[in-house]
């Protein structure tokens, strides 16, 4: 299972990527045994022998989702979430990702208050663009954006320069902090850049924050 899950990580392309994942999760599911989805209830990802299903799950989704192939996607994310609402493997920053690209604002917005605690900046940067999606530039969309930027202010000018990501794959993302801005620009640049005006309205209002 393992294997399968590096081959997915080092795969020239999504698509192989997603096959790789495919093969892991068929392993997983043989490990797991009959009848796993009731047998391990409200266990998954806290028993230990059902993280590599977990992380197939994960791998395909993520891997439908960068070939855009976002309904599937969504489904992948929404069954882990399920399994484990806990989400120790961070499904909900990339199920709110599919959901604001398949401009479902209300879900994503949903999803976003389910999770409200969580402390990274992701969050607020988010708020910002479901209400400028919904309201266009007005006082409150305004407030959401300057309170994201209290929070971590290297965001806009990533946004707005469109510099490129950094390759690099973080193992821990703190408030902030440079890592924590890349990681949602790994997220969420699409879902800016496919908002009308967004990207404009940030610029506009930068020299604000």
């Amino acid at each position: 299972m393992d294997g399968y899950l590096l081959l997915a990580h080092d795969a020239p392309s999504w698509k192989e990527a997603c096959e790789y994942a495919l093969q892991a999760l068929e392993a997983a599911q043989r490990l797991l045994g009959e009848d796993h989805l009731h047998k391990f209830k409200d266990m998954f990802w806290s028993a230990a022998i059902t993280r590599p299903y977990m992380r197939a799950q994960f791998a395909i989704g993520y891997s439908l989702w960068k070939q855009e192939e976002l309904n599937q996607a969504s489904e992948y994310f929404q069954l882990i979430l399920r399994m484990n609402p806990g989400d120790n493997q961070g499904a909900r920053y990339s199920q709110v990702a599919v959901l604001m690209e398949m401009g479902k604002n209300v879900e994503a917005l949903r999803l976003i208050s389910e999770y409200s605690d969580d402390p990274l900046v992701h969050w607020g940067y988010n708020r910002a663009l479901l209400h400028f999606r919904r309201k266009g530039d007005d006082p409150a969309g305004r407030d959401y954006l300057r309170r994201a930027f209290r929070k971590n202010e290297y965001l806009p000018f990533f946004l707005i320069e469109n510099l490129p990501i950094p390759p690099r794959e973080y193992q821990a993302v703190l408030p902030g902090e440079l890592e924590e801005a890349t990681e949602y620009l790994r997220i969420y640049q699409k879902s800016w850049q496919v908002t009308p005006g967004a990207l404009a309205w940030l610029k506009k209002n930068r020299y604000t924050l």
